[in-house]
């Protein structure tokens, strides 16, 4: 049998919902890499981007500036801010609202995002849709 989706909202807006998707196994990494960059005080301010984009987002629906937002590969984009990365995938909730799902970041230490960090995102997405598939 499989889980519930319960998602995680972190913003709400007038275009979308910005949430953060979950695996089988449950883990929501991106909002274990966000509560780890609100740990380190140095950190902050990337943060403090990235929700502002998130937000952005959620109330208009596109972010057009691509040093900020852009396709990473097939339906994974990803939020930037400084070397900090969220990556994530349009969606909807089990509700049916129109949503970005964040599916995990990291913190980018060269030119090209590791391969396993798209790797994850896609399975994120992979597993978000297969839980909500079997929920219809």
């Amino acid at each position: 049998m499989q889980r519930r989706i319960e998602p995680i909202i972190e913003c709400l807006g007038r275009c979308l919902v910005v949430a953060h998707a979950a695996g089988h196994c449950g883990e929501a990494a991106a909002r274990e890499y966000l509560i780890e960059l609100e740990r380190e005080p140095n950190h902050r301010a990337d943060l403090v981007k990235l929700m502002r984009l998130f937000s952005r987002l959620a109330e208009t629906g596109s972010i057009s500036n691509r040093e900020h937002f852009r396709k990473v590969e097939g339906n994974i984009f990803e939020f930037k801010a400084f070397q900090r990365r969220v990556l994530g995938f349009f969606g909807n909730l089990p509700d049916g609202r129109r949503s970005f799902l964040l599916t995990n970041g990291c913190t980018k230490k060269r030119d090209d995002l590791p391969p396993e960090v798209i790797d994850r995102a896609r399975r994120v997405m992979r597993e978000w849709l297969e839980i909500l598939e079997s929920q219809r």
